[in-house]
């Protein structure tokens, strides 16, 4: 294993840490890209003082405010408008540019965290699904993606990119559950998964107390937004997880 593979595991390993990135950055001025490494990109796609400099730029726009005009899970065009002149726009137009050239390489190449998502829904729908990949640092950062093609790339996916936020498409809560929770145990939860509606993998993954009723097993919440909180960071353990048994292997 190359010295620049071993510090893009780190980046994937560390998500929060922008040293890390920076480093990973830094390692790109310093040391030719291999032509035999899809997933660290090839001569003719990627230049990698480019990539550098982009990562740094990237890494430096986090650090400003965000724009309060943003829609959510919106942030890969750069800017609410080209109007706005606040220092989040102004630092993410900076950046658009080189998004715009390298952006099918670095995120939809071969190996890359698109190509991951595509052929799992490939195998999971036999379509291509829906799903979204949003970049933050100067790396896919976010996905947005059903929770049966989830499962199927988790792995690659986390081995892949440094993720820090996970959207389980069509895998909302069941919030009419209270009242029957709250007759069967004298309970006020407002909040359930059923084990029906998710992977078995991700469901046991994902805290929270769990329930059986009707020969139905749930896991409940107090809150709606209690619940969402739950999925996603059941579905970090186990992209971390099965990235960590992919990397052992």
């Amino acid at each position: 294993m190359s010295e620049l593979e071993k510090m893009h595991r780190a980046v994937c390993a560390n998500p929060d840490d922008d040293t890390v990135r920076l480093a990973y950055a830094d390692l790109l001025d310093e040391q030719p890209v291999p032509a035999d490494n899809p997933v660290l990109g090839a001569p003719d796609h990627w230049d990698g003082p480019v990539r550098a400099a982009f990562i740094r730029a990237a890494v430096a726009a986090q650090a400003v405010p965000l724009c309060g005009k943003l829609a959510p899970f919106d942030l890969e065009d750069g800017a609410c408008s080209w109007r706005c002149r606040c220092p989040w726009c102004r630092a993410h137009r900076a950046i658009r540019p080189t998004v715009q050239r390298y952006r099918n390489w670095w995120v939809y190449g071969e190996r890359g965290p698109s190509w991951i998502v595509y052929n799992a829904n490939l195998r999971a729908t036999r379509t291509a699904g829906r799903y979204s990949l949003q970049l933050r640092g100067g790396f896919v950062s976010q996905v947005a993606l059903e929770a049966r093609v989830f499962v199927d790339c988790a792995g690659a996916l986390f081995a892949a990119a440094p993720i820090r936020s996970v959207h389980l498409i069509g895998a909302a809560p069941l919030s009419w559950l209270g009242n029957v929770f709250a007759w069967v145990r004298g309970s006020a939860a407002e909040s359930a998964y059923q084990r029906q509606t998710l992977p078995a993998a991700l469901f046991d993954r994902i805290p929270g107390e769990q329930f059986v009723g009707n020969r139905i097993t749930y896991k409940r919440y107090k809150t709606v937004s209690g619940a969402a909180a739950a999925l996603e960071a059941g579905a970090l353990a186990y992209g971390r997880q099965e990235r960590d048994r992919l990397w052992a292997a």
